[in-house]
């Protein structure tokens, strides 16, 4: 009985972090076809769009999906994980970061 202790403790925070890990990948993903849609539109126009409207997304106040323009070259995706914590997505470096 003292073996499942910890494991009463713990494995609902294991839990929670790996549905954490999940959420993030899927916004990551959703965040992904956003980006294509932005460069498929800098493709054809030779610009980047002034909004996610015009990439045929709404925007939406609740996201879950952000973009911003930061100059005519670059831009930035991010969505929220947690009060005051994003994940951002650079164009200038092509990466997400935490």
């Amino acid at each position: 009985m003292l073996a499942a202790g910890p494991l009463l403790f713990f494995g609902p925070i294991v839990a929670l972090d790996l549905v954490w890990d999940v959420g993030v990948y899927v916004l990551k993903k959703e965040g992904d076809s956003v980006r294509d849609k932005i460069e498929a539109y800098r493709s054809v126009h030779g610009a980047l769009p002034p909004d996610l409207e015009a990439v045929g997304i709404p925007e939406r106040m609740e996201g879950p999906i952000y973009y911003r323009r930061e100059d005519d070259r670059e831009y930035i995706l991010w969505f929220g994980t947690t009060l005051g914590e994003s994940v951002i997505y650079s164009s200038k470096t092509r990466q997400w970061d935490q």
